[in-house]
This record gives structure tokens, sequence and C-alpha cells, in this order.
């Protein structure tokens, strides 16, 4: 009996790569600001010491930071700012 190999269709390929992609640039770029006017949360990266690190005062920092620092934010706003003028009007 032959054993059939398992293949991955071309869709699941590429949404994968859709979703994997801004986490990868996001690691590599060096400055993900994005140029947008509105509030910002964090704007300076949390300093990574032993005692904020072992309070958890570290963490919440480090994630605000990230809600406003990832790749493709930009775009990603300005779309959804689009797709809900479309919608609304």
């Amino acid at each position: 009996m032959a054993v059939k190999n398992k293949t991955y269709s071309y869709h699941c390929v590429i949404a994968l790569i859709a979703i994997a992609l801004p986490l990868l640039i996001s690691f590599t770029k060096k400055d993900n600001k994005p140029n947008l006017a509105g509030l910002v949360i964090s704007d300076t990266k949390p300093e990574f010491t032993s005692k904020t690190w072992l309070d958890g005062s570290y963490q919440t920092e480090k994630e605000g930071y990230n809600n406003d620092h990832w790749a493709f934010k930009e775009k990603m706003v300005r779309i959804n700012n689009l797709l809900y003028h479309l919608q609304n009007h």
C-alpha cells in the first residue's frame, strides 16, 4: 500500500506568509513608528531591568509599545478607515 504524502495548498501557504510577514518585519525593522496623527500610547521603548521584569511593569509597558509600533500599522489603519468610510456613506 502506497503512503500518501500530505501536500499543502497554495492558499494555506499564502495565508501563513500573510500572517507571519508583519511579525518578521517587526523583528528586523529598527523603527516601526507609523506616520499617523492621533493618540500614541507609548512612544519610547520600555527599559528592561530585573526589577521591571519581576514586578510586571515591563510587560504592560512593552505591550502598549508593541500595539503602537507593529509593522504595516499605517497601511492597515488607512485601509480600515477607507472601508469604514465606504460602508457608512
